[in-house]
């Protein structure tokens, strides 16, 4: 009897302690699943988090875009800066004496070009006699602007046939030509007459001729921009010859003419003030001998 409880209470024991080893396996494979879960989710973040930094999206590449040009910015502005000091550092200075700037003792310096331009007067050229007024009538002007179409006219032509100058330059600045102007003022300071020469074919020749006057011109501005388009000839119309216009309209603020090199004088301006503000030069184009209203154009005062 004894034996057989012994018995008994060893099946007992054996049983219990299979269930629990049991139980004790089935929780360790249930903690062990929930481990290699874990373990495949950390290596799926892991690789996506490689795969992102091997492969950037368009906000990040701008990002690094934009970092990179800023780089470049710092670096250019850095650079510029530093030209900017050596510049500095090595330019001359120059030492200022008196009242009177470096800036401006340099400015002042005359270039080869300025130095062989010479301003005549009465004791330097037989041209001039300071300070002579002439009486120029416009018939005067016209016949010394036909005189252009001639080869060959000297400053001795010219002061042979109206005196001399009441003042005038030379410029030689050019090696192997000459330029001179030859000037003379009105009687009252009405204005003045300019006649430009040049040198051509070993002589000179008279290239250009203008007159302005400061006085009477503002007796002439009796006349709108629209009245003067109405002198201008239409289709094959004859235009006004210009004595004419000097007539009818008094004489104008400004008479000019001059003509291209190897070329004839073909026309010639004149200009008149309007009543609303605007200067209008009237061309006068040569025809048969005569110059006759071609074309007008305007501009403001």
């Amino acid at each position: 009897m004894k034996d057989r409880n012994l018995e008994a209470l060893r099946r007992e024991h054996k049983s219990k302690f299979k269930a629990k080893n049991t139980s004790s396996v089935k929780n360790q494979r249930e903690r062990g699943e929930v481990a290699l879960e874990q373990t495949k989710e950390e290596a799926s973040k892991e690789k996506r988090r490689t795969e992102s930094a091997g492969k950037p999206n368009g906000q990040l590449l701008a990002k690094s875009v934009l970092s990179r040009y800023a780089s470049l910015l710092v670096i250019a502005a850095g650079l510029v800066g530093l030209i900017s000091f050596l510049m500095m550092y090595m330019r001359p200075t120059f030492k200022s004496e008196g009242n009177q700037s470096a800036i401006s003792s340099v400015n002042t310096v005359p270039t080869e070009s300025e130095n062989k331009i010479e301003i005549l007067t009465e004791s330097s050229s037989p041209f001039i006699e300071d300070n002579r007024e002439v009486d120029f009538p416009f018939e005067e002007i016209l016949e010394l602007i036909k005189t252009m179409n001639e080869p060959n006219v000297s400053p001795e032509d010219i002061v042979e046939k109206y005196g001399k100058a009441s003042s005038g330059s030379e410029d030689n600045s050019v090696k192997g030509s000459k330029l001179m102007t030859l000037s003379y003022n009105l009687v009252g300071r009405k204005g003045v007459v300019n006649m430009h020469l040049r040198s051509a074919g070993g002589g000179m020749e008279l290239y250009s001729v203008s007159a302005d006057f400061f006085q009477n011109a503002g007796e002439s501005i009796t006349k709108s921009v629209d009245d003067y388009r109405t002198l201008i000839p239409q289709d094959k119309q004859e235009g006004m010859e210009v004595k004419q216009a000097i007539a009818e309209l008094g004489m104008p603020k400004r008479i000019y003419a001059s003509k291209p090199v190897k070329w004839q004088v073909d026309s010639l301006l004149l200009e008149y003030s309007t009543t609303d503000n605007m200067t209008v030069s009237l061309f006068f184009d040569e025809v048969n001998g005569l110059y006759r209203l071609k074309s007008m154009m305007t501009s403001t005062v």
